[in-house]
């Protein structure tokens, strides 16, 4: 992945697009990147992981993102070995979903979160220096 250099910290959303919990965190993730993108705020990037089957995509998920009107960026995971890339995000990552991890681009902090997360709890850790 491309990082521009005005870009300071990246959030990954790992999820599965059609599972209704991971819909249920979505409401969320959107909501942040609905507010950087109206206060113009660029220097965080969000970026929805589907982790859905790569087999399902145009029978499933094109349909569901188009129903339900999705604009976020989201990027489609076709990892062959899933347990060797979940512990590369992080070792503390069972690799159940949702999962969110936040980098800095100095790689000075990362945040790693494996369950849903509230606006307010997302907020803070973008805020977080």
């Amino acid at each position: 992945m491309l990082i521009k250099k005005n870009i300071h910290k990246v959030l990954l959303f790992f999820c599965m697009m059609a599972f209704t919990s991971v819909s249920a965190q979505k409401p969320a993730i959107y909501k942040i990147n609905d507010l950087l993108n109206r206060i113009n705020y660029n220097k965080v990037k969000v970026l929805l992981v589907s982790m859905d089957f790569v087999e399902e995509l145009d029978k499933k998920l094109n349909d569901f993102l188009v129903k339900n009107k999705y604009t976020a960026e989201i990027v489609l995971l076709d990892e062959v070995n899933g347990n060797d890339f979940i512990n590369k995000i992080s070792e503390k990552w069972s690799g159940a979903i949702p999962a969110t991890f936040i980098t800095a681009k100095d790689k000075a902090r990362n945040y790693f979160h494996e369950g849903k997360m509230t606006f307010d709890s997302l907020n803070a850790e973008i805020l977080e220096k």
